[in-house]
C-alpha cells in the first residue's frame, strides 16, 4: 500500500518558509545594470507594466520570470544575421517593441536576479528551521511513513520533509558520486521498497557538476541534467554562467534547479523532472489514496496528472485536500458568491474528486465531505489541521 501526496508553498509556510508575496517583494527590490553600466530596477518596471495591462491583478515572481523570458526570446529577434532557426516564430511579424525592454544585460541580468533571490531566501529558510519548534509537522510525516510507504511530490524547493524522516526511509532518485556529489539514476527511481522524494520543481540543493574531467559522462548526461549536492552554497555556484536550451518553439525557458514561471512544462524534460512527473503519474494510476495540501492548483502540467484519480480508481479512491477556505460566515453554494476557491482548476479537482458538479453544501462544514465519503476538504491551513485532524488524516487515508 502507497499513499500519494503533492505538497505545495502553503504547506510550509507556518514554518517560517517564505510566501509566493514574500518572495515576489524580494525579487522586485532587487536591481540589475544595463548595458551602458547604469544600474535600474529593471523587475520594478516589468512589474508595473504587467500591473497597468491587467488592472487590479497582481503580478508574482513567476509572471516576473516569464515576461522576462518572452522579451529575451524577442531580443534575438532583433539580432542582424541570426539565423532564423535560432529566433521565435513571433519574429516574422515584425512586433514593434519599445527598444529598452530588449536590453541584453537587463534582461540577463534580470533572470538571475529572480533565481538567486529565490534560492537566498530559501536557504535562509532551512537554515533557520528547527523541527523541535514544530513537532505538528515533523510528527505527521513520521507517522505517516511509519504506517506505509508513500511518494511525496513537492513543488517547494526546500528539505523540510526530507529532514521529518528517518535518512533510510525515503530515496530521491540521486545516488552518491563524489564526496557531498550525487548523481541521478532512473533505475533508483524505480526502487519502491522505500518512500520517494519527488522534487518536481526543483530544489536549492541541485546544481550542475563542475568536473576536472571535462569529458565525464558527456554522451550519457543532458546539458540540463541536474546533480543534488549537499550544500546549497555549493550547488549556487554552479547555476549561472552557462547557455540554456530553447523550447522547440525556439523562446528562452530556463531550466535548471529552480522551475519556475509560466514554461514549467517546456521546462521539466531533463533528469530528474521527466522521472518525477512519470513517478508521480505512476503513483496516481496504481494507488487511490491522494493527499494535496498548501497546494493552490497553480500548475496544469501536474494538475492533469491530479485529476485522472477519480477516473482510475472511482469508488476506491480516498482524497484529503488541505487549504485556506473563505470565512464561514462568508460560505455559499455558489462558489462564484464567496469568491472561493481562489481558481477554477482548485474547483474543478474538488467536483471531480466528489463527483459532484455542485460539491459545496448550504451549510458550511470542517472537513467538507463528499456524499460517498471518500473524498475530504479542510479549511484551516496546515498546522490547525494535522494538530486536530493529523492521525485522523493518517487513517482515512492508510484504512
Amino acid at each position: 500500500m502507497r499513499v500519494t501526496a503533492i505538497i505545495g508553498a502553503g504547506a510550509v509556510v507556518e514554518l517560517g518558509a517564505p510566501s509566493t508575496k514574500g518572495l515576489t517583494d524580494a525579487v522586485r527590490g532587487v536591481s540589475q545594470l544595463n548595458s551602458s553600466g547604469a544600474r535600474t530596477n529593471f523587475l520594478e518596471r516589468v512589474a508595473d507594466a504587467l500591473r497597468s495591462a491587467a488592472g487590479p491583478w497582481e503580478p508574482n515572481f513567476e509572471d516576473y520570470l516569464h515576461a522576462i523570458e518572452a522579451l529575451y526570446s524577442m531580443h534575438w529577434a532583433y539580432k542582424p544575421n541570426i539565423a532564423w532557426t535560432s529566433k521565435p516564430i513571433l519574429a516574422a511579424f515584425n512586433p514593434q517593441i519599445d527598444a529598452t525592454w530588449l536590453d541584453q544585460f537587463l534582461l540577463l541580468g534580470a533572470r538571475e536576479s529572480v533565481i538567486s533571490t529565490i534560492g537566498a531566501a530559501i536557504t535562509t529558510y532551512m537554515r533557520n528551521l528547527d523541527l523541535a519548534s514544530h513537532v505538528w509537522f515533523r510528527d505527521f510525516w513520521r507517522t505517516a511513513v511509519h504506517q506505509c510507504h508513500w511518494d511525496i511530490a513537492t513543488t517547494n524547493y526546500d528539505d523540510t520533509i526530507e529532514r521529518c524522516l528517518p535518512v533510510d526511509a525515503w530515496h530521491d532518485g540521486y545516488i552518491s558520486l563524489d564526496a557531498g556529489l550525487y548523481r541521478f539514476d532512473p533505475h533508483k527511481l524505480a526502487d519502491v521498497s522505500k518512500s520517494r522524494m519527488l522534487h518536481v520543481h526543483g530544489s536549492v540543493l541541485y546544481g550542475y557538476p563542475r568536473f576536472s574531467d571535462p569529458s565525464r559522462f558527456n554522451f550519457e548526461d543532458d546539458h540540463e541534467d541536474l546533480y543534488k549536492y549537499d550544500d546549497p552554497a555549493m550547488a549556487r555556484k554552479t547555476w549561472f554562467g552557462r547557455s540554456t536550451n530553447k523550447t522547440q518553439s525556439r523562446e528562452e525557458a530556463l531550466a535548471g534547479p529552480l522551475i519556475t514561471g509560466l514554461r514549467k512544462a517546456d521546462k521539466t524534460l531533463h533528469y530528474p523532472y521527466d522521472s518525477y512527473q512519470v513517478a508521480l503519474y505512476e503513483s496516481v494510476r496504481q494507488s487511490p489514496r491522494l493527499l494535496i495540501a498548501g497546494y493552490s492548483f497553480g500548475d496544469l502540467h501536474l494538475n492533469r496528472i491530479l485529476q485522472r484519480i477519480t477516473r482510475l480508481h472511482g469508488d476506491n479512491r480516498r482524497i484529503v485536500l488541505i487549504s485556506y477556505g473563505p470565512n464561514p460566515a462568508l460560505w455559499h453554494e455558489d462558489p462564484q458568491l464567496m469568491e472561493w476557491p481562489d481558481n477554477h482548476e482548485m474547483f474543478s479537482f474538488i467536483a471531480t474528486a466528489f463527483q459532484d458538479a455542485h460539491p459545496f453544501p448550504m451549510q458550511f462544514s470542517n472537513p467538507l465531505v463528499s456524499r460517498d465519503g471518500r473524498a475530504k476538504v479542510y479549511f484551516e491551513g496546515m498546522r490547525h489541521t494535522l494538530e486536530k485532524h493529523g492521525m485522523a488524516i493518517v487513517s482515512f487515508l492508510t484504512s
